[in-house]
């Protein structure tokens, strides 16, 4: 924990008041600053609310983690924007994203927050793509803006023409040179024309897999795979990785299946840095499988019992946390586990 309640509530005036930019004075208002508790007054929506392309949330925590152990609380750095959601009757987290993970991590108990409110609900995509121009998040990268533009011009908000692209980087405030602007132009009508439109990609950590178990995994469906994250239910224990960490977690399953008797039931998600689109995310599925069965063989070899079939009394993967967020109403619906099925390769079966 970074700073606690009390020290919030000392230091309330510290923290900057944020003023809302001449391009959104319009489009987006400021209600107040709060202090809230994350756990119960703070919903994180990170597949809607998120606009970056390919986001490496891990790397991102890393990174702050680093800067907020060396520095601490800066007062000078905009705060995190929160929006009331009346159907929750909670916060929707609208910026800061890195910064709620890491607090995950740490146990932040309570942070300060600026409370805003949309009077154009059309224009909340890019405002939230322009509060990552800001000192505190990290820049968006080309990628970002040829992901959210396209998604703007699918909307309508925004022409698929050379100035009116233009128009929408300058109104949120990029500071792209000349070329790369006329390269995200170029990018975003080339996906027009085709009718076609980035993928976005979700990222997980260990501190935000509980949360999307939380907020999104339907419990019947948790119940079914007796799941429980890090804990045991019905004689399996559940856990999460992100591939390539294969054979440690196979590892640790050997370990608790010998020592206490229980299956270890995995739920997988590919690293973001790894995933430059829907093709590549399949095949890293099933490079998870290989590995798998890579490990098995090899144990297998080591042991002297090449045609060793019982490894699935220890470990099994029930599926793939869903990271395809464009398509999560069709093949990658962010309430349940992509099945493993179809990226299967041949392991052993008692």
């Amino acid at each position: 924990m970074y700073i606690t309640k009390k020290e919030l509530e000392r230091d309330f005036d510290i923290f900057p008041n944020y003023v809302v930019s001449n391009e959104y004075k319009n489009s987006v208002r400021v209600v107040k600053k709060i202090i809230l508790h994350r756990e119960t007054q703070l919903n994180v929506d990170e597949i809607k609310a998120q606009i970056r392309q390919g986001d490496d949330l891990k790397a991102r925590t890393i990174e702050l983690k680093l800067e907020f152990d060396t520095v601490g609380i800066d007062y000078n750095v905009p705060i995190p924007q929160v929006s009331w959601n009346s159907e929750l009757q909670k916060y929707d987290l609208e910026s800061g994203f890195g910064r709620d993970s890491l607090f995950d991590e740490v146990n932040q108990e309570y942070y300060i927050y600026t409370v805003i409110e949309y009077l154009k609900s059309e224009d909340a995509r890019s405002y939230r793509l322009s509060l990552n121009e800001q000192r505190a998040a990290r820049y968006n990268k080309t990628q970002d803006y040829i992901y959210n533009i396209s998604q703007e011009v699918e909307s309508g908000n925004v022409f698929a023409t050379d100035s009116s692209i233009k128009d929408y980087m300058s109104r949120i405030g990029s500071t792209h040179s000349d070329s790369t602007k006329t390269e995200i132009v170029d990018a975003v009508q080339e996906l027009t024309n085709q009718g076609k439109t980035l993928s976005k990609f979700k990222g997980y950590t260990d501190a935000t897999f509980p949360r999307f178990i939380r907020e999104y995994w339907d419990t019947n469906e948790r119940v079914r795979f007796n799941f429980e994250h890090n804990g045991e239910l019905n004689g399996n224990y559940g856990v999460f990785f992100t591939h390539p960490y294969v054979r440690d977690n196979l590892s640790q399953a050997i370990d608790r299946y010998i020592k206490d008797g229980v299956k270890t039931l995995a739920v997988v998600a590919c690293r973001i840095q790894d995933v430059t689109g829907i093709d590549r995310l399949n095949s890293l599925r099933k490079r998870v499988f290989k590995d798998v069965k890579k490990y098995q063989e090899r144990t297998n070899t080591f042991y002297g019992k090449p045609n060793f079939n019982g490894w699935d009394k220890a470990f099994e993967i029930i599926g793939f946390a869903p990271q395809d967020t464009k398509n999560e109403d069709m093949t990658e619906r962010k309430t349940k586990l992509i099945s493993p099925e179809k990226f299967k390769v041949i392991v052993w079966k008692n």
